[in-house]
């Protein structure tokens, strides 16, 4: 999964992208990422923003990458503000915000049946 954002335009299907893209970019956090002596530094932003970002854009694509994404969130214990997607999403995309909730739902209780048929 690969995404790249450099300008409000990237959010432009959301309402008042400019303080979306802010808000986006100021809760982000930085992370260094190391290759032998080689050091890069990054802004990488929160789960939350990326998936209502591909939300608004709902291609076949952006919706895999957001079941990958919190497929391996959930499996690996990290929690997923689901009230964050809510905010920036309810007036514009109140549907696809309940179905993309409800689906999770489901999913979560398919991987909670799977883990525990591998635990038995």
């Amino acid at each position: 999964m690969y995404n790249f954002s450099t300008e409000p335009k990237d959010l432009e299907r959301l309402n008042d992208r400019e303080k979306w893209y802010g808000e986006f970019i100021g809760a982000g956090r930085e992370i260094d990422l190391r290759n032998q002596d080689l050091v890069g530094t990054f802004r990488v932003g929160r789960p939350e923003h990326l998936v209502a970002a591909k939300l608004t854009r709902n291609s076949p694509k952006d919706q895999f990458d957001v079941h990958a994404l919190l497929d391996t969130m959930y499996e690996s214990g990290i929690d997923f503000d689901f009230k964050e997607i809510k905010k920036i999403l309810d007036c514009e995309y109140t549907d696809r915000y309940e179905h993309f909730y409800n689906g999770r739902l489901n999913r979560q209780a398919e991987l909670d049946h799977v883990r525990g048929l591998n635990q038995s």
